[in-house]
């Protein structure tokens, strides 16, 4: 009779180790797996006298315990994946983090669709037409486990506006109103610089070592005053000087181009693998 009793001390005292082992797996800030499961092997070995119960109970522990908080920071180890997102811009990705960090690398192509349109300013009516194109190299830290992230980087700018007025039509250059003829020609572009810095911030629903599909969001901002270069052979036939194109310019630069950031937010899908 004296076996049960036994048996039930036995799990009694397991028991207690367990919740034990749970609260120092809790502190842990790196783990071992090997090294983990043969220390709960020789603290069950120390308490269990039947050998048969000792690998039931080691593989127990080691699951409650280790396992969990394991896998937990497995998911800052997402992989490669590539991604597609819409918003203010859209954009195809690929993005790369390494196992067991918070450190990653992002690489994106930016878009938006051409767009011609016409457009009043200062009295007169321009022909607008931009082309929105962008490259983007980006450093990604994910400091924390719920997919919260920082990007920072480059962009590679093909993005500029420009208004032209058609021939024969209207313009007024810098409060002189003149008409066009036929072979003159008034046009003003705005571009973003070649390259500049850009900073972000994003979540993704889930990381993990599993291919899969997760959500993600953007939003952040490139930074760089915008160019402006006026193209015209009015002064020569209608008495409009450099001087008087160039405030034109600065007024349209000022009105529609004072910022000096672009911002851009975009939802979309990203495939780990």
């Amino acid at each position: 009779m004296a076996a049960p009793s036994c048996i039930c001390g036995i799990f009694v005292r397991n028991a207690i180790l367990l919740v034990h082992g749970v609260l120092i797996s809790l502190a842990a800030q790196a783990l071992d797996l090997d090294a983990e499961k043969a220390r709960i092997r020789q603290e069950v070995v120390l308490e269990t006298p039947d050998q048969s119960l000792v690998d039931a109970l080691t593989e127990i522990r080691f699951k409650r315990e280790v396992l969990p908080q394991a896998n937990a920071k497995k998911k800052l180890a997402a992989g490669p994946a590539v991604t597609v997102a819409l918003g203010r811009e859209n954009s195809l990705g690929y993005e790369y983090t390494w196992k067991n960090s918070m450190h990653g690398l992002r690489l994106e192509f930016n878009w938006q669709e051409p767009r011609s349109e016409n457009t009043m300013f200062d009295g007169a009516l321009y022909g607008e037409r931009t082309r929105y194109q962008s490259v983007g190299a980006y450093y990604v830290i994910s400091p924390f486990e719920n997919g919260f992230r920082v990007m920072t980087g480059w962009r590679f700018n093909e993005i500029k506006t420009t208004y032209a007025v058609n021939a024969g039509g209207l313009a007024n250059v810098n409060g002189n109103r003149v008409t066009l003829s036929p072979q003159d020609h008034l046009s003003y572009r705005f571009s973003l610089p070649r390259a500049t810095p850009y900073v972000g911030i994003g979540f993704v629903t889930e990381l993990n070592d599993l291919p899969g599909l997760a959500f993600f969001g953007d939003v952040g901002a490139t930074f760089g005053r915008y160019n402006a270069q006026a193209n015209t052979n009015i002064s020569k036939s209608l008495n409009v000087d450099a001087k008087q194109v160039e405030n034109e310019l600065n007024a349209m630069r000022n009105d529609r181009f004072s910022k000096r950031y672009l911002w851009s937010a975009k939802l979309g899908l990203r495939y780990s693998y």
